[in-house]
């Protein structure tokens, strides 16, 4: 008796185990139709906006007037000005920190005590003034976001 419900058992896990690899199976295929159809669905509204773009600098050159961009072109052009920024200020970060890391290594040699340099005017220089630049550019987008938790609408650019 103990050996045919092993054997039931052993049949059920295989049933079960073969209906599970199907409905794996069955859901990779659904993900990637789905994910075909995303990728379709982003390259033609790529183009859509793309046309609609042609169309409008078109209109503008053949008749002189300034046609206003869709939203979505215009939150586009923004995103990328703001990248844009990002990264400049990321550069310009590195770059003004090297200086001062080459600066501390030339006092560093030059200097009979090297211990004593300077670090308050270090930790300044190299600590504190990028991040309360950094601290007042982000004020704005901060403020915005707190009006916004507190449910009021956000302040008009």
């Amino acid at each position: 008796m103990l050996n045919i419900l092993i054997i039931i058992g052993w049949l059920l896990a295989i049933g079960l185990m073969l209906y599970l690899a199907k409905e794996l199976v069955k859901d990779r295929f659904h993900r990637r139709r789905e994910r075909k159809l995303a990728i379709r669905n982003a390259i033609r509204a790529r183009r859509r906006e793309q046309f609609m773009e042609n169309r409008r600098r078109w209109a503008e050159i053949n008749t002189g007037v300034i046609q206003p961009r869709p939203a979505e072109a215009q939150a586009d052009l923004e995103r990328r000005q703001r990248q844009n920024q990002r990264l400049f200020g990321w550069i310009v970060l590195l770059l003004w920190q090297g200086y001062w890391v080459v600066e501390i290594l030339d006092q560093f040699k030059k200097s009979d005590t090297p211990l004593q340099l300077p670090y308050f005017f270090l930790f300044m220089m190299m600590v504190v003034i990028p991040y309360s630049i950094y601290w007042f550019s982000t004020r704005r987008k901060r403020l915005e976001r707190r009006r916004i938790r507190q449910g009021l609408s956000p302040s008009p650019r």
